[in-house]
């Protein structure tokens, strides 16, 4: 892209900015000119607008005289195509597909019923398995495919097990950044084997240690600080969890009534 495209597209950020302050700032803003639909707009509804207006509107001033030659856009569909990391959107809206997929099949219930046996295990021993379990999962699967698909079987879980939905999701969620082992388990590990001044079995061996460290103390801390940080008690199953399946998520999220 040319200079002049970054100069005029910095007005279409700061009016992207000021729409997402005053869609909705605590005093009737632009949504609610919608009227009954006003909940519908979202931040990603006004960046998909100005980014659709960086198509249309014109990199430089225009000359509107007889022999002009057309202006070209701030963006370009071929600007767009190579340098927007398309890829990440694909892996997040799969892991969001993933989970919503697993859920309202059924699997995540399913799953949820087989673990069920960790019952007779002590509260930090489901903990500590959680986290070793997702911990190695993510090292051969993306970590948020496997966040988004495993964040509604362990919600399940918790249910199941009468344990507050906190102490198995947070340890879940943590453990899944725990990747140190295999190339193909984060770009960054990607970027370093791609020098090939390491082997796989080299990530192996510090990644395994790495793991085990991170595993002790992601459990430890839930298990020791997390009812303090979270301000819950571990012993008592709370009533906002005793819902429909369906509900413990956005209840988690303050989202349920």
């Amino acid at each position: 892209m040319g200079a002049g495209k970054y100069t005029n597209g910095k007005y279409t950020k700061r009016t992207m900015t000021v729409l997402w302050f005053f869609r909705s700032p605590g005093f009737p803003g632009w949504a609610s000119l919608f009227g009954e639909y006003s909940s519908f707009p979202s931040d990603s509804t006004t960046a998909l607008f100005c980014a659709c207006l960086m198509f249309v509107l014109p990199s430089e001033k225009p000359d509107f005289s007889l022999d002009a030659k057309p202006t070209k856009p701030i963006l370009e569909w071929k600007d767009a195509q190579h340098k927007f990391p398309w890829g990440l959107i694909f892996l997040i809206g799969g892991g969001y597909s993933l989970s919503a997929g697993s859920s309202s099949s059924g699997f995540s219930s399913l799953m949820a019923d087989k673990l069920s046996g960790l019952d007779t295990l002590p509260t930090f021993a489901v903990i500590l398995i959680i986290t070793v379990s997702l911990g190695f999962i993510t090292e051969f699967m993306s970590n948020t495919a496997a966040t988004n698909l495993f964040i509604d079987i362990i919600a399940v879980l918790a249910i199941t097990l009468k344990l507050n939905p906190y102490l198995l999701l947070v340890p879940m969620t943590l453990s899944t950044s725990l990747a140190f082992m295999f190339p193909v388990a984060t770009p960054p590990n990607a970027i370093a084997f791609s020098f090939n001044r390491i082997t796989v079995k080299d990530m192996a061996l510090a990644g395994i240690m790495m793991n085990v460290i991170g595993f002790l103390f992601v459990a430890g801390y839930v298990w020791v600080l997390g009812p303090a940080l979270l301000k819950i008690d571990k012993d008592v199953f709370p009533d906002w969890a005793n819902l429909n399946n369906s509900c413990v998520l956005s209840s988690v999220n303050d989202l349920c009534a």
